[in-house]
């Protein structure tokens, strides 16, 4: 069956079951994801979007590897001194603001965090190249303390791997 079966609920949809197809989830700095399960609908997805403000489609992700569902990301669009959302500039013309992030260059010289220096010393294990995405999922959405808990038992673990 796809994701997204048609419109017509055949007799697999219950229609008094609670369960939503389709979440939102609102994150910081105008950040929206839409998690869309399996037997989601087209009606399901203009339920969700419908109380969404002026969005832009930036990404996807599977929500596990292995499953089904996928999250879809959205930013809001930009907005002008007058509040209205804003289109991106045709190209050859300056970028409006707000479309093009700004970047910190003392962002690329402060020093590691613990979490940076853990998940990067996971990555350089061959953990990283036996597993890839999936490992990089799974420590993505950890609790930074639990990677950072988690970094020595793994680089020392795939350390007396290859040593073997």
């Amino acid at each position: 069956m796809p994701i997204i079966p048609p419109s017509d609920h055949g007799p697999w949809r219950n229609p008094y079951e609670t369960w939503r197809f389709v979440t939102v989830r609102h994150h910081v700095r105008d950040v929206y994801e839409l998690t869309i399960s399996p037997g989601a609908d087209l009606h399901d997805l203009v339920e969700a979007t419908a109380t969404l403000p002026s969005i832009v489609y930036t990404d996807h992700r599977p929500v596990t590897p292995a499953d089904p569902a996928v999250v879809l990301t959205f930013r809001t669009m930009p907005t002008g001194p007058d509040g209205v959302a804003v289109r991106p500039s045709p190209r050859g013309v300056p970028p409006v603001p707000g479309w093009v992030p700004e970047i910190d260059p003392d962002a690329l010289r402060r020093p590691l965090t613990e979490y940076e220096r853990a998940f990067r010393t996971i990555l350089a294990t061959d953990a990283f190249r036996v597993h890839g995405r999936s490992l990089v999922y799974g420590l993505a959405f950890c609790d930074p303390d639990a990677v950072i808990a988690a970094a020595e038992g793994i680089v020392t673990r795939w350390t007396r791997r290859v040593q073997r």
